[in-house]
């Protein structure tokens, strides 16, 4: 079975949220930031499959515009 790689974006329970994903299996790609995250998301070849994003962050881009950009890029992008 194929490895699900999600993008992880959270500012404070990072690691929390991190060892809990890879704990059921899933592949992690882990950024503190809202820039970070777009900029993988941008990226032609990223290999996201879906999205854990914190609403707010302490500085913009938040995980709404987070969500709303991923979402443009692939319209059927799975977004926790």
């Amino acid at each position: 079975m194929e490895t699900v790689m999600i993008l992880l974006v959270e500012d404070l329970l990072l690691l929390d949220f991190e060892q809990a994903l890879v704990g059921v299996g899933f592949a992690v790609l882990a950024v503190v930031s809202g820039k970070k995250a777009l900029k993988i998301l941008s990226d032609a070849a990223t290999t996201i499959q879906g999205i854990v994003t914190d609403k707010r962050s302490q500085e913009a881009p938040d995980g709404w515009d987070v969500a709303r950009f991923s979402r443009e890029v692939d319209p059927e992008m799975p977004v926790v």
